[in-house]
């Protein structure tokens, strides 16, 4: 849940950023979907996370 709220934060961020520069797209390679960024700007941030969650083991000794 806390990756799903991760990369909405990554998202927001990007459209800041498009918002405070006046970008539209990120690129046009795929058009009516915006640009490659448009598409993987949540994982940008969700990545780490899940990298960092995954070498410390937190989800490997979590018991459910």
């Amino acid at each position: 849940m806390l990756a799903a709220l991760i990369g909405l934060v990554g998202d927001l961020t990007a459209s800041v950023i498009k918002r405070q520069t006046g970008i539209k797209d990120y690129g046009n390679i795929m058009p009516g979907h915006g640009g490659i960024m448009d598409r993987f700007d949540s994982v940008l941030l969700v990545a780490p996370f899940m990298y960092y969650m995954f070498t410390q083991g937190l989800y490997l000794n979590r018991k459910l």
